[in-house]
């Protein structure tokens, strides 16, 4: 029997959505075998539009956030981040070289769910898969999976059932809110170690070493002084160049797209950016968000940077949105991966003050400029809107390396921090580093004095301060640019 036969049979013999999806070829093909063409011809993977427009870039990255050890476990990974960073394509990466490593091709199933209504349509879909494939290890392959409401409970079932026993499930979601609540109805059935991945867009270090840029390893936080010091001498004779790849960095960030964009052609182009912004504005969208409500948060992200404020005074700033709205909206800009919320440091317990004002941030330099063609404004140009926008990179920097949990979303950081002292000194960040308290200050600019770091040495003796293009040591205090320090954060 055809293959195409074979699996129309097979994937009609359950429920009505199933029959009425699979029983026709044409429909067959277009939402199965199409996205599946590896099980009649092993070699039609290098066709998939996802991987040719991976090969036509100007550069090759590849992420190792799901390894060669992770695939040859069993159980469930969820991998989650913000949209269009590159999930699909990752996926089609994996499966690329599952069949390039000798893997029976009908072992190896990917569907994107959009098709897919309700966990009893999922449960059919995985189970005729399972009454398809050979015997053996295989893998199952599911986009965006939280488009399925109750998609958990097919997971569950097939795997109660005792049907999953070698299957290796990989699930992308690019809201970490659904994933994680769903994660969480799945105890005892993960089985792999770490079972839950973030993919973010590339970090200042990745986009140096996309360029072939490495001449100086990552520092070690965990013994970051003694680390840092280690490396300030070919940090100085480097500095010229890392600071050329940072000024490109600020404007394009670390989404592939902008990237490749400013690789071919100079700059992001609008599609690109319309892309990005239709993404945004169409999960809200979905939920039955208001659209205007979400572009004055945003436009409110935008004004109030690096400045800390209360709930209240967003609301207050918005007119006539409630407090539950504003705090609502932005848990879920958080929840996707589009901002971060800094708290206030308590120092005496190590956590963050649910009382104390938040300061939010965009989380890619790319996603100001997508915030702001949702605000409908432009972005300042002054040198003190740079200086703020430095800050929140950092900040991104620092909670990549600091915050163990990253895929429940940027909502409830624990080791990453703001403070202020009781005379109303403030340091931009308070990282937690092997129990150590490790205080940042963020200088954009070329001279500094003692004034910019008294707070430090007052408060925490030892600490950080980063600069636009200075280098010192000044007892227990180390200045170092900020391109230099944000190259070294692996």
């Amino acid at each position: 029997m055809h293959l195409n036969e074979n699996v129309i049979n097979l994937f009609s013999q359950s429920n009505k959505y199933v029959a009425n999806l699979f029983n026709r070829k044409n429909k067959m093909e277009q939402n199965l075998l199409l996205q599946n063409p590896w099980w009649e011809n092993t070699e039609l993977i290098q066709q998939d539009p996802h991987l040719k427009k991976v090969a036509e870039l100007p550069f090759q990255y590849q992420s190792h956030v799901i390894t060669d050890d992770d695939l040859d476990c069993s159980g469930v990974i969820t991998l989650r981040g913000p949209r269009q960073v590159g999930k699909t394509t990752f996926l089609k990466m994996l499966i690329r070289k599952l069949l390039q490593a000798g893997k029976s091709s009908q072992s190896v199933f990917y569907f994107s769910t959009d098709l897919i209504a309700n966990e009893k349509e999922l449960f059919s879909l995985i189970h005729n898969y399972i009454k398809f494939a050979p015997q053996g290890k295989r893998y199952i392959f599911l986009d965006e999976i939280t488009i399925v409401d109750r998609w958990e409970y097919a997971i569950k079932h097939v795997v109660d059932l005792g049907l999953a026993e070698d299957i290796l499930f990989i699930l992308t979601s690019s809201s970490s809110f659904d994933l994680r609540r769903g994660g969480e109805r799945l105890p005892g059935r993960r089985l792999i170690s770490q079972p839950d991945r973030v993919l973010l867009p590339l970090t200042f270090r990745e986009y140096c070493l996309l360029q072939n840029f490495d001449e100086v390893e990552p520092i070690n936080v965990q013994n970051w002084y003694d680390s840092l010091l280690e490396k300030l001498p070919r940090l100085r004779v480097f500095y010229p160049k890392i600071q050329s790849y940072f000024q490109q960095y600020l404007k394009y960030g670390g989404f592939l797209m902008a990237i490749s964009d400013f690789m071919q052609k100079g700059s992001i182009s609008e599609q690109t950016l319309e892309t990005y912004k239709t993404v945004v504005v169409s999960d809200f969208e979905k939920l039955k968000k208001d659209r205007i409500i979400l572009r004055n948060i945003i436009r409110q992200t935008l004004d109030t940077l690096a400045t800390p404020i209360s709930w209240n005074g967003l609301a207050q700033d918005l007119g006539s949105v409630s407090v539950n709205t504003v705090k609502e909206y932005v848990q879920l800009l958080a929840d996707s991966f589009s901002i971060f919320i800094l708290e206030f440091l308590e120092k005496d317990h190590q956590r963050a003050s649910a009382r104390k004002n938040k300061k939010l941030f965009p989380f890619d330099p790319f996603i100001y400029q997508v915030f702001a063609s949702i605000a409908g404004k432009d972005l300042p140009e002054s040198i003190e809107f740079e200086s703020k926008k430095i800050e929140g990179i950092v900040g991104s920097a620092l909670l990549r390396v600091t915050e163990s949990e990253l895929f429940h979303g940027f909502a409830n950081l624990m080791s990453t921090f703001y403070w202020r002292s009781a005379r109303g000194k403030e340091v931009d960040f308070v990282v937690i580093w092997n129990d150590e308290e490790v205080p940042i200050e963020v200088k954009y600019q070329s001279r500094i004095g003692l004034n910019d770091y008294t707070t430090i040495k007052r408060s925490f003796q030892k600490g950080l301060v980063l600069t636009k293009d200075t280098f010192f040591q000044e007892e227990a205090v180390i200045g170092v640019p900020v391109s230099c320090f944000l190259y070294l954060l692996m």
